[in-house]
């Protein structure tokens, strides 16, 4: 139990890494359609620190695998060049004795423009969500809600 003043500093940090299955639709069209599963897995560790004497604080790690998937519209504007738009996300903690869970969803808007292939370069704008719940023991769970530009790079083999 944390007490002491309502002012409380807290810091996270969130990891998401995934590989999937990738299946475009229309490949040869101006626009096309992808869809994509596989396997994601997703870390968030936080520590909260209320302004109060003695310092104390709450430190919260919660992990996990599971389903991954999405779906993503492009328009190909130029043979190098194309507008996007994308929602993903993936659950963990689906097994009955997991005492943590964590899913996370994305949305984004952008370009991607192909370097040289199967290498493509995407940026934009995306809105990110994490929702993490901790073991009872700890009553204590962690949303995230981040919204900013983007930049990955993506290897597509066809």
């Amino acid at each position: 139990t944390l007490t002491g003043p309502l002012d409380i500093r807290n810091s996270a940090t969130v990891q998401r890494a995934f590989l999937g299955y990738n299946h475009q639709l229309f490949a040869e069209q101006p626009v096309r359609l992808q869809w994509f599963a596989g396997i994601g897995w997703a870390r968030a560790r936080w520590d909260s620190v209320p302004q109060a004497q003695p310092p104390q604080t709450y430190r919260g790690t919660v992990s996990g695998a599971g389903p991954t998937g999405g779906v993503l519209a492009a328009w190909q504007v130029t043979p190098l060049l194309a507008l996007e738009a994308a929602a993903f996300g993936g659950v963990s903690g689906l097994v009955a004795d997991t005492t943590s869970s964590i899913d996370w969803a994305q949305t984004e808007l952008g370009l991607a423009l192909t370097l040289a292939a199967p290498v493509r370069l995407r940026m934009g704008w995306a809105s990110r969500s994490l929702r993490a719940s901790t073991p009872d023991s700890w009553q204590s769970d962690l949303t995230a809600d981040t919204r900013g530009p983007y930049v990955r790079l993506a290897f597509e083999f066809r």
